[in-house]
């Protein structure tokens, strides 16, 4: 008897295993890239124009709902609106540069630079991280500003709950708290 609850332990636990998906390529060109210990760069699907413009049409709409829902003033919208604007170009020119950075840093890496040059490249990249963390920063502070303390947690709760509902995981802080 004891045997068999064994096996049957034994077999319950290794069925999440056989049922795990996995992200895993077998093509050649990713392990031969592993195997030479590189980075796998899978591409990142092509938006259309149509679908970035649709895409943003609609996080306008969920903002603008959820601003009505909290009772902000045309004014305040207005604002949110222009400063939310702002915030995607900044955040834009921000990660490229981020990316142009951790590309130097990767082909010194690769050429062999010296020490010196690749801790110089690193304070690059964590300068350019930090820099973007500070734009975050600013635009948390200019929205608590137009909004008021109330109703900027509102907008925040409301914002945290719709990533959620969206099957995004998170920890508390998501959106992300700079």
């Amino acid at each position: 008897m004891k045997i068999h609850l064994i096996t049957l332990t034994a077999v319950a636990l290794s069925i999440p295993i056989w049922a795990q998906q996995t992200n895993e390529l077998s093509r050649p060109e990713i392990d031969e890239k592993r195997e030479k210990n590189e980075r796998v760069h899978r591409p990142r699907r092509e938006w259309s124009a149509e679908e970035k413009a649709a895409m943003d049409e609609r996080r306008l709409q969920l903002m603008e709902k959820t601003l009505k829902e909290i009772g902000v003033t045309e004014e305040q919208k207005i604002q949110i609106f222009e400063l939310q604007k702002n915030l995607k170009e900044q955040m834009r020119t921000a990660y490229q540069d981020i990316q142009t950075k951790k590309e130097h840093l990767s082909e010194l890496e690769k050429s062999g630079a010296t020490e010196e040059t690749i801790y110089a490249a690193i304070d690059e990249v964590s300068d350019a991280q930090a820099a973007q963390m500070k734009i975050l920063a600013r635009n948390r502070m200019l929205m608590e500003r137009i909004l008021g303390k109330e109703k900027f947690k509102r907008f925040m709760d409301s914002a945290r709950n719709k990533w959620r509902e969206h099957g995004r995981r998170g920890g508390s802080g998501v959106p992300p708290r700079p």
